[in-house]
């Protein structure tokens, strides 16, 4: 298009112009001068204007540049100008998609799509936006569509990425079993296997997959985590797995850590200000507060910042001085540890994980039981996170649990709108935070929880608490064990197959009756 656009406004000895400028445009970008080859794609297009081919120029070097907002205006009048032109399509759904603009980047692919049937550039950019918008079932026949016709790094990637999330480990494994290449898709294939690998309970051979994608991106800070989510599931609580653990402040969306200067690293404390700062869920700070008493036995002065709807549960903690809501101006301090770097610093291994902390809250005493066993239970977790949907429970297999004979159900699911079965009390009715979903836990004979707060809560008092675990869980929980070595009285169901969770209540109910039947068994 170049070439017919130079021939008729200048003749035959243009053309070498223009073909020279779109040639040194693109060595530019091969040797990563993205700005520089953005100056030359914008002279050849005030050379030769409406060019459709020197559009497409243009928008990918300014997307390549990450100028998005320009290379997003730029690319809208393109395809205004040009609207048949599948190819300018899809790098508008790109714009899009980088400026999060996820539906109409979808709907710019779709009419690529009908304008360029076969082209597998559309089907994977669809399966990538499909994706990022939370439908993996949608984005799947898209993903297959676009390997069968380019079974290429890039979309094994793509595909058994959305294997994974579905919980098709074995297919996402069968996919990634190619000659990967030295590059960033070869990466990120090496990264998929590990994650299928470690989807299907094969430690080791995760392990190995997790080395292989860190050797060709030893700098990334997925692979990284990656690794050490790998290394600590597998029961591998060791310096290694520790530091690779404190990748995790480099992944995309983490919170900035507020003084990375005066960052804690296990030097002398003695009459030094120490702040431990809470930096993910509200679990992770109750399972990971216990370390604050030994960073205070180290002759610091230990000042805690929590998220606020934990701050008077955890105020009076053994040796920590003031605990602060995070959000707010914090208090002076001489030096910053977030809490979950702090089982690396304190050499944690299996046998050296600490108790939990009794928290100084007055819990009002537990009534009577009235022959029935009291349970609370929680089915879903908090919605911003990654992986919500695979951890929280539909209300309609939770009603399998309803009319367990000498059993009443407590709602402790904070801010349920409605209760999934008749019968079920609301435990948490007026509840403002923790401290009074804990005198509320305090009440009852067993807890029976997804993986959220209220496990760790109800575990740190030495409730006796059933975890019910998805498929593929965090890290924390281990692998092959239905015991926990960070909370004795954990009981951990887990899903025998991806997204099973019928088979798990079926497994609760079963041994909820047997425990009404014979209540001594809780003590067991």
């Amino acid at each position: 298009m170049i070439r017919r656009a130079a021939r008729a406004k200048n003749g035959h000895g243009d053309i070498r112009i223009a073909r020279a400028l779109a040639q040194r445009a693109a060595g530019l970008a091969r040797a990563g001068r993205h700005s520089e080859s953005v100056a030359v794609w914008e002279e050849l297009n005030r050379k030769w204007p409406g060019n459709g081919s020197a559009a497409a120029g243009l928008g990918l070097a300014l997307l390549a540049a990450e100028r998005t907002p320009e290379a997003l205006v730029w690319l809208c009048g393109a395809c205004a100008a040009h609207p048949l032109d599948a190819a300018l399509l899809r790098l508008q759904a790109q714009a899009l998609l980088a400026s999060g603009l996820r539906g109409q980047a979808i709907g710019a692919l779709y009419l690529a799509l009908d304008l360029e049937p076969g082209a597998a550039s559309t089907y994977a950019g669809l399966a990538i936006a499909l994706f990022q918008e939370g439908r993996p079932e949608a984005a799947l026949p898209h993903c297959v569509e676009a390997f069968r016709l380019e079974p290429s790094p890039a979309n094994v990637a793509t595909l058994s990425c959305v294997f994974i999330d579905l919980g098709q480990f074995e297919s996402a494994l069968a996919v990634t079993q190619i000659d990967v290449a030295e590059d960033g898709n070869g990466f990120k294939v090496l990264l998929n296997r590990s994650i299928a690998l470690q989807g299907l309970g094969r430690a080791e051979e995760a392990i190995a997959a997790g080395v292989g994608a860190m050797a060709l991106a030893p700098d990334s800070a997925v692979a990284k985590h990656h690794l050490a989510a790998a290394l600590l599931g597998a029961g591998e609580l060791t310096k290694e797995a520790w530091t690779l653990y404190e990748s995790r402040a480099g992944l995309a969306g983490a919170p900035a850590w507020p003084a990375p200067a005066r960052r804690w690293t296990g030097e002398d404390v003695a009459g030094k200000r120490v702040l431990l700062h809470a930096e993910q869920g509200l679990g992770d700070t109750l399972q990971f507060v216990r370390y604050a008493p030994l960073v205070a036995a180290r002759g610091a002065r230990v000042l805690l910042a929590v998220q606020p709807p934990l701050v008077r549960l955890l105020q009076g903690t053994p040796g920590v001085e003031a605990v602060v809501p995070v959000g707010n101006a914090l208090p002076d301090f001489d030096l910053y540890c977030p809490l979950l770097s702090l089982p690396g610093l304190f050499a944690t291994s299996l046998e050296t994980i600490p108790p939990g902390l009794p928290y100084a809250i007055h819990l009002p005493p537990m009534p009577q039981a009235g022959g029935n066993l009291r349970v609370g239970l929680v089915w879903a977790g908090n919605p911003t996170f990654a992986d919500d949907r695979k951890r929280s429970i539909p209300a309609a297999v939770l009603g399998q649990l309803s009319g367990v004979p000498g059993v009443v159900f407590h709602s402790l699911q904070f801010g349920a709108e409605s209760l999934p079965f008749a019968g079920m009390e609301d435990a948490l009715a007026g509840a403002g935070d923790f401290a009074d979903t804990a005198a509320a836990i305090a009440g009852l004979d067993l807890v029976i929880a997804v993986d959220t707060a209220v496990a760790h809560l109800a575990a740190t008092m030495g409730k006796p608490v059933w975890v019910l675990s998805r498929f593929q869980g965090c890290w924390r929980w281990l692998q092959d064990r239905d015991d926990s070595p960070w909370y004795p009285s954990v009981r951990l169901y887990r899903q025998a197959v991806p997204n099973d969770w019928d088979g798990v209540i079926g497994q609760v109910r079963n041994d909820l009756a047997a425990l009404a039947a014979e209540p001594t068994l809780l003590a067991a």
